[in-house]
């Protein structure tokens, strides 16, 4: 084992932190962690923090504005790394990398791997960040991208099930689903964190959690959580962290809830390490995810389910036949309507979720973690293409 020559592998992103939970703690960490010697190198957003790992290196961006050249850039400082290290692998994990990835295959013989993390076609097209002609045009010059691209690539791992249904340009022996559960780090971290709850029993803390969009529900979530201030003499009280690169949009929430004594929001363009969000959900008493599902996100189970689940909190979502058909009555899953009606119906989910007793860590339904032995085999394959 030792005499073996390492296997190189590049993961590359634009959007997303070079320690991503999936890039690092599952893919990464997943490939170094396997049967076979690896070097693995990432390269995306900088982050708030950069772990020290063995057989992990990072190779931080510059942090640039959500429309602005320097992203355009980014892209090819990706390419010029990617000619630099000669990779055995390089894995995409945005459809902004594909070209510079095919040029890199086509010069350098890098095997490449599309990490789906997005039908970013469906998103373009029913997203609100473009007027309705021009998101329609970027999307169909994103799916002739992706398309014309295909046959370059030897894998595509689908981080949603759904995918293999909506993506049917791309070949069947060629998909491999590795959906975004939980993985076994998160796990052992909620077994080891000490955590430091307020001991006030008349305060109901909810949490909203992540990216933050007008596509998320978060005024909504606002105008209920300030009507509504209590519930049976407890105190509600509600804050809301994460990342907004909307950044007028974070205007106009900061500003609604100026008026709102029990809402607090800490969010920011920046980028928020993994843990510190799941620090905050483990001092929290109930997470709330108002998301307004379109038929972009048709399908998608969002991962903070089960990460809420694994931290053994319960949580309130808004109802939707097709992630209640995927997820149904997991332990602590409790379905609302945030969008058609009044405070009252959040009060009684609210009651329900503070009576509601987490079950010891080794009895949370979460599901599955990350499939480690199942992505190590295919990693043992991928290596004799």
């Amino acid at each position: 084992m030792t005499n073996r020559k390492k296997l190189s592998v590049l993961i590359g992103s634009v959007l997303k932190p070079v320690d991503d939970i999936r890039h690092y703690q599952k893919i990464g960490k997943g490939i170094v962690q396997g049967d076979y010697p690896s070097q693995v190198h990432i390269y995306g957003y900088p982050s708030n923090k950069i772990y020290n790992a063995e057989n992990v290196t990072f190779y931080p961006s510059k942090p640039f504005k959500r429309i602005s050249l320097d992203r355009i850039w980014s892209k090819w400082l990706f390419l010029k790394l990617l000619l630099k290290l000669k990779p055995d692998v390089t894995i995409v994990c945005t459809h902004e990398l594909i070209i510079p990835a095919v040029i890199g295959r086509i010069l350098g013989g890098s095997k490449l791997i599309y990490d789906v993390q997005e039908n970013y076609f469906l998103n373009n097209w029913y997203g609100n960040t473009f007027p309705i002609i021009v998101a329609q045009l970027l999307s169909i010059a994103l799916r002739i991208k992706e398309i014309i691209c295909t046959p370059f690539f030897k894998q595509f791992w689908l981080a949603e099930a759904v995918y293999a249904k909506q993506l049917i340009f791309l070949p069947k022996s060629k998909i491999r689903i590795y959906e975004n559960k939980v993985s076994q780090g998160l796990i052992d971290y909620v077994r080891n964190k000490e955590v430091n709850k307020s001991e006030n029993q008349n305060v109901v803390n909810l949490l909203m959690y992540g990216t933050v969009g007008s596509e998320y529900g978060v005024k909504r979530l606002i105008e209920l959580v300030g009507a509504l201030k209590e519930v049976k003499g407890k105190t509600i009280k509600l804050k809301i962290k994460g990342r907004c690169t909307q950044l007028s949009y974070l205007r106009e929430l900061t500003k609604l809830v100026e008026s709102h004594e029990n809402i607090d929001i800490h969010v920011s363009g920046d980028p928020i390490t993994f843990y510190e969000l799941i620090d905050e959900v483990l001092i929290s008493d109930v997470i709330v995810m108002p998301y307004k599902f379109t038929k972009a996100t048709a399908g998608r189970v969002p991962t903070k389910i089960w990460e809420s689940i694994i931290c053994g909190k319960p949580i309130i979502i808004q109802q939707h036949p097709d992630l209640q058909a995927i997820v149904g009555e997991k332990q602590g899953v409790f379905y609302t309507d945030f969008h058609k009606q009044q405070s009252g119906k959040l009060e009684d989910r609210i009651l329900e979720s503070i009576l509601w007793e987490a079950p010891s860590l080794e009895n949370r339904v979460y599901t599955s973690v990350f499939p480690f032995d199942k992505f190590d085999k295919n990693m043992q394959s991928l290596i004799k293409f």
